[in-house]
């Protein structure tokens, strides 16, 4: 990713370029801030692949639940309810994907995914005479 953030960043790259001919000590607030802009153009292109991924599949989805993304090198973390009769065709557009983007992006398809990741509870407790189940 690296790689494509610095294509279409010359800025980047060419400042990259300046503070590696110069010594760490000289130029230690400017990698700061160099290290600043690649984590936000980095950022802005996961979250750019992480979109054109949910409009790929969402259509063939009954229901697309995000989830936290803890990795650095996820672009994006999701739970997908899908119909048995479009399961086929959503793992022809995963395929698709996938080879499309091979080299530079792998996907993992786990399935079944339990149940509760389509489901939104809140629990209630303020009540006096005990809790109540808010849905």
């Amino acid at each position: 990713m690296f790689v494509e953030v610095a294509a279409t960043h010359p800025a980047l790259r060419d400042t990259s370029s300046t503070l590696t001919r110069k010594s760490e000590a000289e130029t230690y607030y400017e990698r700061i801030e160099l290290g600043r802009k690649v984590d936000a153009a980095i950022s802005e292109k996961r979250a750019q692949e992480a979109a054109a991924f949910h409009d790929l599949i969402e259509p063939l989805c009954t229901r697309m639940t995000l989830r936290d993304n803890d990795a650095d090198t996820t672009v994006t973390h999701l739970a997908a309810l899908v119909r048995r009769d479009a399961l086929a065709a959503f793992e022809a557009a995963l395929e698709v994907f996938s080879q499309e983007n091979e080299g530079r992006m792998t996907v993992k398809l786990v399935a079944p995914v339990p149940a509760y990741n389509f489901v939104a509870l809140k629990l209630d407790i303020s009540g006096i005479n005990g809790a109540k189940l808010v849905a």
